[in-house]
């Protein structure tokens, strides 16, 4: 990429809007430039500007680790690390914009901005805006942060961290480079420059090697798994399957003979089945075709009876409306006399409806006075009634008191009861344990010694554990001593053989080193280099050589072609000039020769007449030529006017073309002589590299033999190029032989110190082991100690608690070790025991307070009696009073409520009132309805009469076609109603029956003649059963043979397949071979676990 401009406004120092065109004057040529200026001025501003345009981020931010919050305008709380601290303080917004031309040669702008809200300085800060531009067509190619950062990467190639490594080096960094230490100064280098690379390459070789010799280790494994035939074993089961095959083929030829005779047989008594089968067939067919005559009768009657369908259609629609009609007929008279009925009682309905509806009337008037009556006694009744209600509600209130009093007193005399049932059950339980007075008594002695002896017996028990596992532990150490001192004795012996195998190295080693084919080999190297730097310099000069003459050649022949086509363009001027002028001497009279040999011209000559005027010019003299004569000469005039202007239109095209390549001769010569100087330089600068190229070679190996003429032909190059190969390979094969023996020294190192390391690390253990068991001796004692101490404790306890668990019943002996779950039954027993006590004191105490609470329930169940009787005096006297009342009432109204009373004697004056209008309109309805009846009678009966003529006719026409044909009515009715899929089934019954007989005929004298031709062909000798024994023992032998041979090929098989692959096991051995010598010896040079060895070397390098 290429940064061609940066912009921006309010960035960190930078206030003021500044473009910096390094695509222009002077930047543009200025090559190499520094920014300068005071602390503050803004020089890291200006690369924080391009950072942030391009990727969103710069080097101030990149504080790594740091949480730092800083609290900007309005308590908002950024990041130390949040891009937008770079806007300046105390502005609304700022911007950066970088321009750049990218690897796919288009220019891009990435802008970066940051505002705060209603670009007001004391708003708050809004999220910042990104944008990526495409300048040749003004496209906006993305908007959005993360998409503007992944097309940034893209077109430059670059992440941040790499941009920040390889094209700008941030001050900060620069400066912890220059001021570290030398061991932190390479950890800076390694994290600036990315080589760190170096370490996972280091540490990958390490891990490769590792692989690789596992691979070739899992192969010569492989290699030990496969096991092959011996060539004469081979060649044994060879013999065999060839033998069984030969016994396979003779068996199979046998077996097809015998296949061949079974056929005959096989064919010869399917044959007789078949004939069997097509006599029965023939038989079956024909006795099928004789059931089937009636059914052949049934559809001769069938086909004749359809000629007559209209008349039977006829008679049966005659019939259907003669039967509709009549049915019509009587409808309508039934309907007629009921409705006449309907009339008569309509009629008297209506009288009766309006005698109820005069009574109803009268009556309602003669009851007015007694619902008077019935209303004031209602009302009475009512108060009696609520007044009733009172004292019943009262003495029911009273009753329930009671009755709940009496509960009371009954519920607290059962808690007297049942408290005294608890407590003598409590102390019989409590007097159930025997020695309960002195247990409890000393309950908390007892619980706190037991506990304390299980306690000392399990110390016991466990002491006596330990020491015994802590003795078994001693004798385990004391054995692993003694395998240590043999594993000393043999890391011993290793050592020795390793430090022979290096002296034996020794001599070799020395004079190798000393020889130092490494070194010799970097100097060949070099001087490799520098003689293909001297021959390219060479090459470059004999290029530049040919350039230059090539360039002269081509200047040359463009100045002769200018001269040559110069005189081409005159002589086409010339020609041009001498075709312009014939052809201006020859148009006019072309056109006039042309003129006069046309039709019109013609057609007046033939007019003219002498002494008469020409009606064109009005001459009387017409001197003119024979027609013939005109065409020839126009046609000469025009062929000349032609050539004329082919001439012209050659000379100009000449013209043009001598141009053209007088313009192109020139450009050449112009742009030759343009370039002589710079091909002169180039053949000059040349021979100076050339020149410089050869100096290093002169105090090198090839100083006598070096070509000093820069022209020299390429074989001498050749020459010495192949000199060099030759000392090269004999200091590759001494360099290799150095590399093998130092490997095979630093192996006996390596297995020097790892003996070394086993040494140390036995001498380690075995000190260990031997503090172990010294330790373990005196713990032994101590658990001793402690195992006795702890059984003369249990002693004290037994006789201090003997006295006192004797009249319980228990025995001390019985808490040992093992005797906690003893203990915690006799913890739950010794609790139950208080808690009885307890219990009974508190059931106690329960009672003497429930004893007043019972007093004062049955005086309270004495009140509410009274109180009780009382209410019960009042209820009786009001429900009297209130029965006086309703006696009365029942009196009147028969009792009925006296709104109901009303009502339904309201309710039926109205029904007869409604009933008197209803029956009227029912008696006017049904009279209307008696009248339509009538004349719907009268249609009837004519329309009965028109069918029965109808019927009539049909029937005769029908009995008449019967007759004809000769077929009773009745069958021709069956025939016609028959099903059309019955036709159809007889019809088709009948076919396939006829076809049947036919085709079994034909099959019947096929099987005849077919069974004839077998029997003049006659049987095999051999009897059938005899044929198929022999087959069957053919077959058995067969799938023997076919196992053996499966068997025999698959043993072959599997023999080919284990040589192939030990053959391309051989393969891969030895390119694994190949592949873990190659990582051994890469690993050798730069490998190591942790990435060190690697690392170092670049670092070494970098800092040199």
């Amino acid at each position: 990429m290429q940064i061609l401009s940066i912009r921006g406004e309010n960035i960190a120092s930078l206030a003021k809007p500044f473009d910096i065109r390094l695509d222009t004057a002077p930047l543009a040529a200025a090559g190499l430039f520094a920014i300068t200026g005071e602390t503050g001025a803004g020089k890291s501003s200006l690369l924080d500007a391009m950072c942030l345009a391009l990727y969103g981020n710069c080097p101030r931010l990149s504080g790594e680790g740091t949480a730092e919050t800083v609290t900007d305008i309005g308590g908002q709380e950024l990041r130390s690390t949040d891009a937008r601290m770079v806007l300046r303080r105390g502005v609304a917004s700022g911007f950066a914009e970088v321009t750049f031309r990218a690897a796919d040669g288009e220019t891009y702008t990435a802008g970066w901005q940051a505002r705060r809200a209603r670009d007001r300085i004391d708003g708050r800060l809004q999220a910042v805006e990104r944008n990526l531009l495409r300048v040749s067509d003004g496209q906006m190619l993305e908007t959005q942060i993360a998409r503007v950062n992944e097309r940034v990467i893209d077109l430059t190639g670059l992440t941040y961290d790499e941009f920040r490594r390889t094209v700008l080096l941030a001050q900060g960094d620069f400066a912890a480079f220059l001021e570290a230490r030398t061991q932190d100064r390479a950890a800076i280098l390694e994290k600036v420059t990315g080589t760190g690379i170096y370490r996972d390459i280091s540490r990958r070789v390490f891990e490769r090697t590792r692989e690789a010799e596992t691979a070739l280790a899992t192969l010569d494994a492989r290699r030990g798994e496969h096991q092959v035939l011996t060539p004469e074993e081979r060649d044994a089961v060879g013999a065999e399957i060839a033998t069984l095959r030969a016994a396979q083929k003779a068996a199979a030829e046998e077996a097809a003979e015998v296949a061949k005779d079974l056929a005959r047989y096989a064919a010869f008594e399917a044959a007789q089945d078949k004939l069997a089968r097509a006599r029965d067939r023939l038989a079956r067919a024909g006795a099928t075709l004789a059931g089937l005559a009636e059914d052949r009768r049934w559809l001769a009657d069938w086909d004749r009876a359809q000629t007559l369908r209209g008349e039977a259609r006829e008679r049966d629609a005659a019939t259907r409306e003669l039967s509709e009609a009549r049915a019509a007929q009587s409808r309508s008279a039934e309907a007629l006399a009921a409705q006449q009925t309907q009339v008569t009682e309509a009629h008297g309905r209506a009288q009766a409806a309006e005698a109820a509806h005069l009574q109803a009337e009268e009556l309602f008037k003669a009851l007015a006075p007694e619902w008077d009556a019935a209303t004031e006694l209602d009302n009475r009744i009512a108060s009696a009634t609520e007044e009733h209600a009172q004292a019943a509600s009262a003495l029911t209130e009273l009753r329930r008191a009671e009755t709940d009093a009496k509960e009371r007193s009954a519920e607290l005399a059962a808690k007297d009861t049942a408290l005294g049932t608890d407590i003598d059950a409590a102390l019989r339980a409590v007097e159930a344990v025997d020695g309960h007075d002195i247990l409890l008594a000393n309950r908390g002695l007892i619980e706190e010694r037991l506990a304390a002896r299980v306690a000392q017996a399990g110390q016991a028990a466990t002491a006596a554990a330990e020491a015994a596992t802590t003795a078994q532990s001693i004798a385990e150490d004391r054995s692993r001593r003694d395998e240590i001192d043999a594993g000393v004795k043999d890391a011993t012996h290793r050592i020795d053989a390793a430090r022979a195998a290096q002296e034996a190295l020794k001599a070799d080693r020395a004079k190798l080193t000393e020889a130092a084919p490494a070194a010799r080999l970097d100097r060949l190297a070099q001087a490799q280099s520098d003689l293909r730097a001297l021959r390219n310099a060479a090459d470059d000069l004999r290029r530049a050589d040919a350039a230059l003459e090539a360039s002269r050649t081509l200047r040359a022949a463009a100045e002769q072609a200018q001269a040559e086509q110069s005189q081409a363009l005159k002589d086409a001027r010339a020609q041009q000039a001498t075709s312009l002028a014939v052809i201006q001497s020859l148009r006019q009279p072309a056109e006039a020769a042309d003129a006069a040999a046309s039709r019109k011209a013609e057609h007046l000559r033939r007019h003219l007449v002498d002494g008469s005027p020409c009606p064109v010019c009005g001459a009387t003299d017409h001197p003119v030529m024979q027609d013939g004569e005109i065409a020839r000469l126009a046609q000469d005039l025009r062929r000349r006017l032609a050539e004329a202007q082919a001439a012209r239109d050659t000379a100009e095209a000449a013209a043009t073309a001598a141009q053209t390549r007088i313009e192109s001769a020139r450009e050449t010569v112009a742009a030759e002589t343009a370039k002589a100087p710079e091909l002169q330089a180039a053949v000059e600068a040349a021979e100076a590299v050339y020149a410089r190229a050869l100096r290093p070679l002169q105090s090198g190996p090839l100083a006598g033999d070096l070509p000093e003429d820069p022209r020299a032909p390429a074989a001498g190059f050749d020459a010495l190029q192949a000199r060099l190969d030759d000392w090269r390979a004999a200091l590759e094969a001494d360099r290799d032989r150095l590399e093998t023996l130092d490997r095979q020294h630093r192996d006996a190192d390596r297995a020097i110190e790892t003996a070394r390391a086993e040494i140390t690390k036995s001498e380690r253990e075995r000190r260990d082991i031997e503090a172990r068991i010294s330790a373990r001796e005196k713990e032994i004692a101590r658990l001793d100690q402690a195992r006795a101490a702890a059984e003369a404790e249990v002693a004290g306890i037994d006789r201090a608690l003997g006295p006192l668990l004797a009249p319980a019943g228990i025995d001390p002996a019985a808490f040992g070790a093992e005797g906690g779950a003893q203990l915690d039954r006799l913890r739950v027993t010794l609790a139950k025991l208080a808690q009885g006590r307890e219990r009974i004191e508190a059931l106690q105490h329960k009672r003497t307070a429930l004893a007043s609470t019972l007093a004062g329930a049955r005086a309270e169940l004495a009140g509410a009696a009274a109180n009780r009787t009382r209410a019960a005096e009042v209820e009786a006297r009001r429900r009297a009073a209130l029965e006086d009342q309703r006696t009365a009432r029942k009196a009147l109204l028969g009792g009925e409520d006296t709104h109901a009373h009303r009502t339904r004697h309201n309710d039926a004056r109205r029904a007869a009132q409604k009933a008197f209008e209803a029956a009227g309109k029912t008696l006017a309805d049904a009279t209307r309805a008696e009248a339509a009846l009538a004349s719907k009678l009268t249609a009837a009966r004519e329309a009965e009469t028109r069918a029965d003529t109808r019927a009539t006719a049909a029937r005769d026409a029908l009995t008449a076609g019967c007759a004809a044909l000769g077929i009773e009515e009745a069958r021709l009715m069956a025939l016609q109603a028959a099903d059309p899929a019955e036709v159809d089934a007889r019809r088709t019954a009948l076919k396939a029956a006829g076809d049947e007989q036919v085709a079994a005929r034909g099959a019947c004298a096929d099987r005849e003649e077919e069974l004839a031709t077998l029997e003049r062909e006659g049987l095999p000798d051999t009897p059938k059963d005899a044929l198929e024994t022999r087959k069957g023992a053919l077959e058995t032998e067969a799938e023997a043979r076919s196992e053996s041979l499966g068997g025999l090929t698959e043993k072959l098989k599997a023999d080919a397949e284990a040589a192939q692959a030990l053959a391309g096991l051989e393969a891969e051995i030895a390119t694994a071979r190949e592949t873990s010598e190659t990582w051994a010896a890469v690993n050798a040079a730069i490998g190591s676990g942790k990435g060190d060895k690697f690392a170092q070397i670049a670092q070494a390098v970098t800092l040199a």
